[in-house]
């Protein structure tokens, strides 16, 4: 009867590690097989003069990942002609879900050179942001990537003309909407 038993339970110990193995390799292989890599743009920002496109990808396990890209805005109003063009990244760290879905926190930081024109006058002055926003990413059909956060960081993009500080310095909402392809 103990050799029936010990071969009963021996079974069973077997049965469940194979099974166990066979899940754990299906699970692998389902989240090796999900997108790594995004590439993303805001399209509401380009009603204010933005432009920026951000590269990102998963690393660390798939629990994080960086994102760089580069940023053009442009603005005119009030005698005042504005321009930036730099760069920005950061990196995501996600506490829900498998990089680059899932839910997040992350820190940017922006290095944009700024120029500013008022009639004859003109200036320029390197600028720069760092912002922290949490957020969601979901990932649809493995193809189309939606992000959305809210934040807040500090910005410094000043540049004074003449008589004018053109740009803004100080605390600001960050937010984050971005629409793209995952692959």
């Amino acid at each position: 009867m103990n050799k029936l038993l010990a071969t009963a339970v021996a079974t069973l110990v077997l049965v469940a590690s194979g099974t166990a193995a066979a899940e754990s390799t299906t699970y692998a292989a389902e989240t090796s097989a999900r997108p790594t890599r995004t590439v993303t743009a805001n399209p509401l920002a380009l009603a204010f003069g933005i432009f920026s496109i951000e590269y990102e990808q998963a690393i660390a396990d798939r629990q994080m990942t960086f994102f760089a890209g580069p940023t053009y805005y442009s603005w005119s109003g009030l005698g005042l002609d504005l321009t930036a063009y730099g760069a920005n990244g950061g990196i995501r760290y996600f506490f829900k879900g498998t990089a680059p879905e899932g839910f997040f926190v992350s820190p940017e930081l922006s290095l944009l050179y700024t120029t500013a024109g008022e009639g004859d006058d003109a200036a320029s002055a390197m600028s720069w942001g760092l912002s922290g926003i949490a957020g969601y990413t979901w990932i649809f059909g493995d193809v189309f990537d939606l992000s959305l956060g809210l934040g807040a960081g500090y910005q410094n993009y000043e540049v004074k003309v003449g008589n004018l500080t053109a740009g803004s310095s100080g605390v600001v909402p960050a937010g984050r909407l971005a629409l793209g392809a995952a692959f």
